[in-house]
């Protein structure tokens, strides 16, 4: 545990608190928009897992039928949630991100040698480096070129989620929250996958604000099991957007759970504005577009249907209608890049790669 915490430090997390300088905002809407030469329309995609399916999994544990269930209210809600730290699972999930999250990098040969000493992560790195996709038909055997193979950021992300699915499976013990875990990889990964796509800055805690995103919900879910289970139901029977649900019996939503448990838990600032605001990323201050990324990731993962959310509505027909969608073109613009007008079939011609490759990761998370 040590080494991560040598490994891991300073990779561009900030512990302290944002200065009090006004934060940069960038403008949601370019002064003169272009309308993208082709729409890419997603509409027709035949998704991995459908959503009837992704509620069958989640709620497969619960033996009970759904009860009627009287609101609770917002101020009670958020102050069982700063209190959950004093639960194990919670506490040592704090910890592996705050271990995890925190290094700038180490030599290829000692990131091999820990690697090692984890067996399952060993049989995961290995499984994914001859994959068809990275292998190129030459099969690895050793650890030490598997790193190589995949590069230090791919691992270091593999090394968190290892750690954050093995802590996170004692939450929320009523639900099966496996499908939502492999929503939140995917998106982890499409959220990197986009950045290189669109030439948008990729910090380190990018891909972990993807993994956390939907934090909250299970954190909801833990502590009001019965009313978690009602706001499931609902949103899908209803096909009403399931923070609706969760405002309706909670006074408050799983962004501001997840938030809230973040900053109480020491969380950096950078990762808490991606759980809070990856809905409505105009609000997430200095880091408003990395939460743009995270849902346009989050859009584009529910469509290709990895894993399941938990909610199988759209919050809007087409992405280019997102207000992160807005930021990032509106920060392009800024940046004066020069394939602004082709962002959009950048997107066409790379999501396809994009899908594939994490169908295999998840596969590799989540054999069976």
């Amino acid at each position: 545990m040590a080494f991560f915490k040598n490994l891991l430090r300073n990779n561009g997390f900030k512990k302290e608190r944002p200065e009090t300088t006004p934060a940069r905002t960038v403008a949601a809407t370019p002064e003169e928009p272009a309308a993208p030469a082709e729409r890419l329309d997603l509409t027709q995609e035949s998704p991995d897992m459908d959503p009837q399916e992704g509620l069958r999994q989640i709620t497969s544990r619960y033996n009970r039928n759904v009860k009627e269930c009287l609101p609770v209210g917002r101020e009670q809600v958020l102050s069982r949630v700063k209190e959950l730290d004093n639960l194990p699972s919670l506490a040592s999930l704090t910890r592996t991100l705050q271990e995890n999250l925190s290094t700038k990098g180490a030599d290829l040969e000692s990131i091999a040698g820990v690697i090692e000493k984890d067996t399952a992560l060993t049989s995961r790195i290995l499984r994914l480096a001859n994959s068809a996709y990275f292998s190129q038909g030459q099969e690895l055997t050793s650890v030490f070129e598997a790193v190589a193979r995949l590069g230090v950021p791919t691992i270091r992300n593999m090394v968190t989620t290892h750690r954050v699915l093995q802590d996170a499976q004692n939450l929320a013990p009523n639900f099966n929250w496996r499908v939502l875990w492999m929503h939140n990889v995917a998106v982890s990964m499409a959220a990197e996958d986009l950045c290189d796509i669109l030439g948008v800055d990729s910090p380190p805690f990018l891909a972990a604000g993807g993994l956390l995103h939907d934090l909250g919900k299970i954190i909801l879910s833990d502590l009001y099991p019965d009313h978690y289970l009602k706001v499931l139901t609902q949103a899908y029977g209803s096909a009403r957007p399931l923070v609706l649900e969760e405002r309706s019996l909670f006074g408050t939503d799983h962004e501001e759970a997840g938030a809230i448990f973040s900053r109480a838990s020491g969380f950096p600032e950078n990762l808490t504005a991606i759980i809070a605001f990856h809905r409505a990323p105009e609000n997430a201050g200095d880091y408003q577009v990395q939460a743009s990324v995270v849902q346009l990731a989050n859009y584009f993962v529910k469509i290709f249907g990895l894993g399941f959310s938990g909610d199988r509505t759209f919050s809007v027909d087409h992405y280019s209608e997102l207000s992160g969608w807005k930021i990032i073109r509106a920060d392009a613009q800024a940046s004066n890049l020069r394939y602004l007008e082709q962002m959009d079939s950048l997107l066409k011609v790379s999501l396809d790669t994009s899908r594939s490759k994490i169908q295999r990761a998840l596969r590799t998370w989540f054999p069976g």
